[in-house]
């Protein structure tokens, strides 16, 4: 392009889906699930910790506020 040397990528991001030269969402979906992996202990938590109704509704309104 105007005698400009474009650089070559192993991956792209387009519209917040990465895709490698071969088509391929396999880094997509690491990126994705990483920071879902924690969010997902974070919903077992309260069943560990023997949670009543009241106790639940304050955790999970913590944790909204905190991820703010």
């Amino acid at each position: 392009m105007n005698s400009q040397i474009l650089e070559t990528s192993e991956s792209a991001k387009l519209l917040g889906v990465t895709i490698d030269t071969k088509l391929n969402f396999s880094e997509h979906i690491k990126d994705t699930y990483s920071p879902l992996s924690g969010r997902i202990y974070d919903m077992r938590e309260p069943k560990r910790l023997g949670l009543n109704a009241e106790g639940l509704k304050l955790y999970i309104t913590q944790q909204i506020y905190a991820q703010s």
